[in-house]
């Protein structure tokens, strides 16, 4: 009875991700020929029946979807220099309303897993949904040709010479990482559910005012794959679900094992799991939480598990031995009472090199020198493992 219901339950769970899972949304000029006159939104959805393509109600009708976005329960566009959202409701939008303005007027917009808003021009621009700080995050070496994703936590852009990867830290950096047939031109780029702790890259070629094509991406080996289905219309942007980078499943990332400094010997350990859009509930030795964070544990061997609606985990986690000794150090001080500037010069044996000096907020070497302090004023300074 068990082999049947286990069996009955990964067919269910197949058909769930074949069926419903490869969805995503686009946008498309009323007008190709005057795209300042207004957008729709589409779904469209992967069948047996092939592609299937439905224009959702919205509430802004006539409003240019130029640019948008989306997580689990909001759409998000961009209309000329204004940030606006609306909630998501099977095949309708609803509530619409304005965020923020924006840096920029851009024609590539995504959410990332860090709740930002990316979009960009000749400068990548990243956008908090929650207060409206927007960083410039620096200029571009490659302009896009139309939208940008996350697939896991790396961002690609859309550009007439390939899929470009993003440096987030230094755009100017920026590589080409699947080069494009010299007559092929990318409107939309989007990451789509396709399955248990699987995500899928997909291009929107514009052929003509009456076709698009859709080209599957396959990321992980730098290769266009080809086309795996066609939309009668011209595609501005795309936007999904999993376009942050989260996938669907549950893929354990790292386990972090945390010396807690006040008792000792016991241990804090954080779970860190992939980005997700289901909520996961994380259980270690019959303890359960939804936030995958255990403290004050001993040393020894943990089962943890780790469920969504979807999706099981499970694995072993050993706690070490965990003793808090003191490091080994000596300190010598110059000049502590004249007039001149003073200094201080930490040193420690080899063995204790592990640990910092924690001075001012930023941590240093243990073995460290000190100078330029104000003779008679007291300098505070802390030695922490590598726990904190």
């Amino acid at each position: 009875m068990i082999n049947k219901f286990s069996l009955v339950l990964l067919v269910l769970l197949a058909c769930f991700f074949k069926l419903t899972a490869q969805t995503f949304y686009v946008s498309s000029a009323i007008n190709p020929i005057y795209l300042p006159g207004g957008s729709y939104i589409y779904k469209v959805e992967f069948t047996d029946e092939g592609v299937k393509s439905t224009k959702i109600a919205d509430c802004a009708p006539g409003d240019q979807y130029f640019s948008i976005a989306m997580n689990k329960n909001n759409l998000f566009w961009l209309n000329s220099s204004e940030i606006y959202t609306a909630d998501v409701k099977e095949n309708r939008i609803e509530n619409c309303r304005r965020l923020f303005q924006s840096m920029t007027y851009s024609n590539s917009l995504t959410l990332g897993y860090d709740n930002k808003l990316y979009y960009c021009s000749s400068y990548l621009f990243g956008t908090d949904i929650n207060t409206g700080k927007t960083d410039i995050l620096g200029p571009l070496n490659y302009f896009p040709t139309g939208d940008i994703c996350f697939y896991k936590k790396d961002l690609y852009m859309a550009a007439i010479q390939g899929i470009v990867k993003v440096n987030l830290k230094e755009p100017n950096k920026s590589t080409i990482h699947i080069p494009l047939p010299y007559n092929m031109s990318l409107f939309g780029i989007v990451s789509v559910p396709t399955g248990l702790r699987k995500n899928t890259v997909y291009g929107l070629a514009n052929v003509n005012n009456t076709q698009t094509n859709i080209i599957e991406f396959d990321i992980e080996n730098q290769k266009m794959v080809g086309v795996v289905g066609t939309l009668p219309y011209v595609v501005l942007d795309a936007a999904s679900i999993v376009e942050d980078g989260s996938i669907i499943g549950i893929e354990l990332e790292k386990v972090d094992i945390i010396q807690d400094c006040i008792s000792g010997n016991t241990a804090n350990v954080d779970i860190i799991t992939a980005p997700h859009i289901e909520d996961f509930t994380y259980t270690l030795n019959g303890v359960t939480n939804t936030t995958g964070k255990f403290v004050g544990l001993s040393e020894g061997h943990y089962t943890l598990s780790i469920s969504s609606a979807s999706d099981s985990y499970s694995a072993t986690v050993d706690v070490p031995e965990l003793n808090l000794l003191k490091p080994i150090y000596s300190w010598q001080i110059k000049n502590q009472l004249c007039e001149t500037l003073g200094e201080i010069t930490f040193n420690t044996p080899e063995q204790n090199s592990s640990y910092q000096i924690r001075y001012n907020g930023k941590l240093y070497p243990l073995n460290s020198k000190f100078s330029n302090l104000i003779s008679g004023n007291t300098s505070h300074f802390e030695i922490v493992n590598k726990y904190g």
